[in-house]
């Protein structure tokens, strides 16, 4: 048997605000207090949706639902989704895999000399992404190597070639992964209350953070899973009709869930060859 979310939390003495009774709330959520970034501050900063039991904060961005009941009720965070009738989904914690990263290093000439001819600045992508360099491999020669995260944790890796002949994306196959790329969502870890969601990690480079790639055209139930907890949504795939019809789909997906979701159209190509003028605007419609 299920309990309501706001009947769960009136046991056991959880103070919330719904949506419309307090500015932090958007409607037809849920707030409360988050217990990571503002406990007991009596701001509701963070919103649970009622019947998608998808959590995310204003401050913190996506959270994961179980562990902010267990710190707002002190009950184990299994009781907690117990109660609520998540006991199917249990919680994406433990890795399926080892992680093994290709032998790389620090970015070499190569790397560099292609990320300053689309316009980066390698070293605020070193510092911000974590991007590394791979030298002679039979497999993966002269790619940028990018480090994957899921959950704050190295979950798997993909690769970037220096040119765009050919494949530009190699990633990491299933024995190389502690958890499957494509249950990923890049870049969520800079994700507050909204994303611009692209296809791949060059185009999340551009947009900087707060964009997000679901690493290709293609995506996966889990990743929607992940984005449906961010509020606000901006879809932004390259122009092409095959990419626009995925984010189409996509967009349809989303907007099952509350929040906002927008398809937006640039008129670069792709996010990764926009202007700056062009990202700054996205930007500011979107994530500022």
């Amino acid at each position: 048997m299920t309990q309501p979310l706001t009947e769960f939390l009136a046991e056991h003495g959880v103070e919330y605000r719904l949506g419309g009774s307090h500015h932090h709330v958007t409607s037809n959520w849920c707030g409360v207090d988050c217990p990571s970034c503002s406990p007991g501050s009596g701001r509701f900063r963070c919103g649970i949706h009622p019947e998608w039991l998808v959590c995310s904060c204003w401050g913190c961005g996506p959270l994961r639902l179980g562990d902010v009941l267990a710190a707002l009720t002190g009950l184990p965070w299994q009781e907690c989704l117990r109660r609520l009738g998540r006991t199917e989904r249990v919680q994406e914690e433990r890795p399926l895999g080892r992680l093994t990263l290709p032998p790389h290093g620090p970015l070499l000439w190569r790397h560099l000399d292609y990320l300053r001819s689309r316009g980066f600045d390698p070293d605020e992508l070193t510092r911000l992404w974590d991007l590394r360099g791979i030298a002679y491999h039979p497999r993966l020669a002269w790619r940028v190597l990018i480090p994957v995260q899921h959950r704050g944790k190295l979950a798997s890796w993909t690769t970037r070639a220096t040119t765009d002949e050919g494949r530009r994306y190699r990633s990491a196959n299933a024995a190389e992964e502690a958890w499957p790329i494509k249950r990923t969502v890049y870049g969520l870890q800079f994700v507050r209350h909204a994303a611009v969601i692209v296809e791949g990690p060059a185009d999340a480079w551009r947009v900087g953070p707060g964009a997000v790639a679901v690493l290709g055209t293609a995506f996966t139930r889990a990743q929607v899973t992940q984005l449906a907890a961010v509020p606000v949504r901006a879809v932004c795939f390259d122009s092409e009709p095959d990419a626009q019809r995925r984010a189409e789909q996509l967009c349809h997906e989303l907007q099952a869930f509350q929040g906002t979701t927008a398809n937006v159209v640039l008129d670069a190509a792709d996010p990764g060859s926009a202007s700056p003028r062009e990202i700054r605007r996205l930007r500011r419609l979107y994530l500022e």
